[in-house]
């Protein structure tokens, strides 16, 4: 069965509340006839068209319909769109009508996934749109409009046809290797690391991607009592983790969530890292090393005369060593 036999669906597509123009989305197989109970006409495809919505012989709202007619709409169904005042009021009495001639409650994201059912658009599209509505920055935005135009798909799909042509020519060279076929080892290693570089390239572009969009992960860590609490406070604004002279005053993981010139960042403060004096110590030691793991970043804490990396040699890639209480020593700091 096909998608465009399966059930039409509706769904206000604008934000819940008051506004000046609320939008109702209908797809399937049943928007021409709902089109025509409620406007008494298919509308010219196409066309913002002026006209009455009505419930029998009342007229509930006035507005603008659009009717895009399959295949060539988002869901490559009919699609009926309703622009009409943005009161909930009249929106839901609208919608009611609208699922009493026969359509369905859309549930969220069912559009783009008919989307994807009909080939109107691929996997990495779909996760685009929700990129793109949910997106809390210019450059998340941005990012998400690149995949949703297929930046992304065009270069994977780039690579996988390369990858065919070149194990079309090793085969061939292969099975018919009694034969004069002109075929390069050197040639086809030439292709592979230009190819290699390319998929370092997407995995690059992709890990941005998700930083943008989820936001970077920064992990406070070092031992007890080197100020990581003060840092987390003055990084917050506010104070958001208890800060005394006392070691191990920590040992629970704290969360903060800022914004940095339009980019998440998630701020964890962590346990001091030392032998643990107690169970409960060591659980909270143990869980600073697991959001040490997880995190893109580290900021590692250290006084000046007590900087030991051996706990963090395997996540040297992603420290960055901050040097506290330089006030207290007879030393000119200075750029490394």
């Amino acid at each position: 069965m096909s998608v465009s036999e399966t059930n039409t669906i509706a769904a206000v597509a604008t934000p819940p509340g008051c506004g000046g123009i609320g939008i109702i989305r209908i797809s399937g197989a049943k928007v021409k006839s709902i089109a025509k109970a409620i406007l008494g006409k298919i509308p010219p495809k196409r066309h913002a068209y002026h006209i009455n919505f009505k419930s029998g012989k009342t007229i509930i709202d006035s507005g603008i319909a659009i009717y895009f007619p399959a295949p060539h709409s988002f869901t490559g169904e009919d699609i009926l769109e309703l622009h009409g005042h943005g009161g909930p009021v009249v929106l839901d009495k609208l919608l009611k009508l609208i699922l009493d001639l026969g359509a369905k409650l859309a549930s969220p994201g069912e559009f783009s996934k008919r989307a994807f059912l009909n080939n109107k658009m691929d996997l990495a599209q779909a996760e685009a749109v929700a990129d793109l509505i949910n997106a809390a920055s210019a450059q998340a935005a941005n990012s998400a409009l690149h995949s949703l135009q297929g930046k992304f798909s065009n270069e994977i799909n780039a690579l996988v046809e390369q990858t065919i042509n070149l194990r079309t020519q090793v085969e061939a060279a292969i099975d018919f290797s009694h034969e004069e076929i002109n075929f390069s080892a050197n040639g086809i290693k030439k292709q592979l690391n230009i190819m290699l570089k390319k998929l370092k390239n997407i995995i690059t572009d992709a890990k941005q991607g998700r930083l943008l969009q989820e936001g970077i992960s920064v992990v406070i860590a070092g031992k007890p009592n080197v100020g990581k609490s003060s840092l987390m406070n003055y990084l917050t604004g506010h104070e958001s983790a208890i800060v005394t002279n006392i070691p191990g005053t920590t040992r629970d993981i704290l969360r903060e969530h800022i914004n940095l010139d339009g980019l998440p960042l998630h701020i964890i403060d962590t346990a001091g890292i030392r032998e643990a004096m107690d169970a409960i110590e060591e659980e909270g030691i143990k869980r600073a090393w697991h959001e040490i793991e997880l995190a893109d970043f580290v900021l590692l804490l250290v006084d000046n005369d007590d900087i030991d990396l051996k706990p963090y040699q395997q996540i040297l890639d992603k420290i960055i060593i901050l040097r506290n209480k330089i006030d207290l020593i007879n030393i000119k700091p200075k750029i490394a």
